[in-house]
């Protein structure tokens, strides 16, 4: 082996990653619960890979909440410890039901999932209720910016961030709350994002709104 360059040197693109906004004709690529890291080390978590027609990306990533980690969040917010996890778990439910009812029937998703204290059970009984339901199915979804620039889902399903491409497009950014220009220059690491992170890579969310 050696160092150096020669005609067969390539420049690295960098990565495909998808553009902040309304991205249009994009089809899920899986649903996956697996480890965190790409090594296999790392939390279990459930993964949604999208990806466009032209292969830009986006992988958007739910965690199991930590109990004691969100109480405590909400006591130094001075929040209502047991109202605030609530209404995290109420925010990720909506998330990830929105997600899949785009493309699995409501009643089935319900009848299939129902409730868990496990986000184990929770996350594999909603791979199964995926199942192929996502193959050839395009779909328009509404990607924004989060404080340090990854790309991520509204945090609330209260207006939606996805919807199948048969229908009328009502997807719209809310300048208001939502942002889609960058801070920062790079797009380095901004292809996942995720709402319910580990306590050490958690972001703070105080003063965020609830959507």
């Amino acid at each position: 082996m050696s160092y150096g360059f020669d005609e067969s040197t390539s420049q690295s693109s960098g990565a495909n990653v998808m553009a902040p906004g309304i991205n249009e004709n994009v089809k899920l690529v899986n649903a996956v619960y697996e480890p965190a890291k790409s090594d296999g080390s790392g939390d279990m978590v459930l993964r949604f890979n999208f990806e466009t027609l032209t292969g830009a990306k986006f992988s958007h990533v739910e965690w199991s909440i930590d109990d004691d980690r969100e109480r405590n969040n909400a006591r130094q917010w001075g929040k209502d410890p047991e109202e605030h996890l609530k209404s995290r778990y109420v925010a990720q439910s909506e998330r990830i039901f929105h997600i899949l009812t785009v493309f699995v029937p409501r009643e089935v998703l319900i009848k299939s999932v129902g409730k868990t204290d496990s986000f184990a059970t929770f996350s594999n009984a909603l791979v199964t209720a995926l199942g192929t339901n996502h193959v050839d199915r395009l779909v328009r979804i509404k990607v924004i910016l989060n404080k340090k620039d990854y790309l991520t889902f509204p945090m609330r399903a209260i207006k939606p961030f996805i919807q199948t491409m048969e229908e009328p497009n009502k997807l719209a950014i809310d300048s208001k709350w939502e942002r889609i220009e960058r801070m920062t220059p790079t797009d380095e690491g901004s292809m996942t994002t995720s709402w319910e992170e580990t306590p050490k890579e958690a972001p703070s969310t105080a003063g965020e709104p609830d959507w």
